[in-house]
């Protein structure tokens, strides 16, 4: 029996170096017994120490198992010590992914066709087209009531024969070494990752977030002391919120609701004020004695320094609305240099064209139509020589 099999399980003994590799991620023991699980079935690998050395990963590769360390090892038997926090958090949520996939299975008919453990959450992807909150309460109800019960895990190692006349919940092609992890009267599944010994250990599981993918769901979920912590948070955060928004915790819901509106409302006049400033803004660029003519055209080059490109952009659609105007405008937006190039409708110069041979010699991207032209430059000070450049071609025409 492996090690991280046994009940109760060794966490703590000693080991000899019989080989060590090299890698780009750093010096990989094998030892003559390793305590250590490695990574397999979803379950992360475990970690620990190795004499003074971490124990950083732990892999089976040719049938041997592996531990990546943070250096080399020292000579002679060396102590080797399980991370026994991590390895009862994974023994958590290992156990209380069999759990919930024999609910799901049990109350939805969607089987678990993958799994896979996070450092903070872990996640199942149920084979079903069809889940929402209230089926993933239904299962959450479920393995409350499995839990409370309490009911023994135990692993089986069944022959061949034997193994044919379990109700696995999911079929396996492994036939030799079989090893079953039973929840007792619930659930049969072959695994050989690490577990408790009875399901009121897992204390407690939550699902979360859920997502469409390739045509089925994926669950988010937390067990035992995960789950724990992450129930002390959101009450924490609970209260937070409450206390700022000046209600109780039972009226948080009607006070965001509450809040969103009036945030919706403040938005709406944010957006007409600011149209209101556009048109008084565009009606003094129009007054401005900088146009200049430009073979019928009248010609405005302007660097509008700091200022949002969509913004400029509006400006531009306002200026350009009255014929035979055309605007150069270069602005700066974070380190980015901006340009935006437009005239009002009609024959003309081929703003698009103009832009993106210009931003061709500078190293920028960009180009647009006849009338309205937009790129930019990783250098503000490039943008300024580009819109100084523009004005220069268009005045000659």
């Amino acid at each position: 029996m492996k090690p991280y099999w046994q009940d109760p399980p060794v966490l703590e003994g000693e080991a000899a170096v019989l080989e060590t590799r090299r890698d780009d991620r750093g010096v990989w023991a094998r030892l003559d017994e390793s305590l250590f699980y490695p990574e397999s079935g979803g379950q992360p690998a475990d970690a620990g120490w190795l004499g003074a050395r971490r124990v950083l990963d732990v892999q089976e590769i040719g049938g041997a198992v592996w531990q990546l360390l943070d250096g080399e090892p020292a000579a002679g038997r060396l102590a080797q010590r399980v991370d026994a926090a991590r390895r009862r958090d994974h023994a958590e949520q290992h156990s209380g992914q069999h759990l919930l996939s024999a609910a799901c299975v049990e109350r939805l008919d969607a089987a678990t066709v993958a799994f896979h453990m996070g450092e903070a959450v872990s996640t199942i992807e149920l084979d079903t087209a069809e889940l929402d909150d209230a089926d993933l309460a239904r299962v959450e109800e479920r393995v409350a009531e499995i839990i409370r019960e309490d009911r023994p895990i135990e692993a089986l190692y069944p022959t061949p024969a034997e193994a044919a006349a379990l109700p696995l919940r999911k079929e396996t092609g492994v036939t030799e070494n079989l090893r079953v992890v039973r929840i007792e009267g619930y659930d049969w599944s072959a695994c050989g990752g690490t577990h408790l010994r009875r399901t009121g250990e897992i204390g407690v599981l939550f699902t979360g977030r859920k997502e469409r993918i390739r045509g089925r769901w994926r669950v988010e979920f937390v067990a035992g002391s995960r789950a724990r912590r992450a129930a002390a948070q959101a009450l924490r955060r609970q209260r937070d919120l409450a206390r700022a928004l000046g209600c109780a915790a039972g009226e948080l819901e009607e006070r965001v609701a509450a809040l969103a509106g009036e945030i919706e409302t403040l938005r709406r006049a944010a957006r007409r004020l600011r149209a209101l400033e556009l048109d008084a803004e565009a009606a003094t660029l129009a007054a401005d004695a900088a146009w200049k003519d430009a073979g019928g055209w009248r010609l405005l080059a302007r660097d509008f320094g700091e200022r949002p490109a969509a913004e400029l952009g509006e400006l531009a659609r306002r200026l350009c609305e009255e014929p035979n105007r055309c605007l150069l405008a270069a602005c700066r937006e974070g380190a980015q240099g901006r340009l935006l190039f437009q005239r009002s409708r009609g024959e003309g110069p081929h703003l698009g064209a103009l832009l993106k041979g210009l931003l061709a010699g500078a190293g920028g991207r960009g180009g647009g139509g006849p009338d309205r032209a937009q790129g930019g430059v990783e250098d503000p000070a490039a943008a300024a020589r580009i819109l100084a450049d523009a004005a220069r071609r268009l005045g000659e025409r």
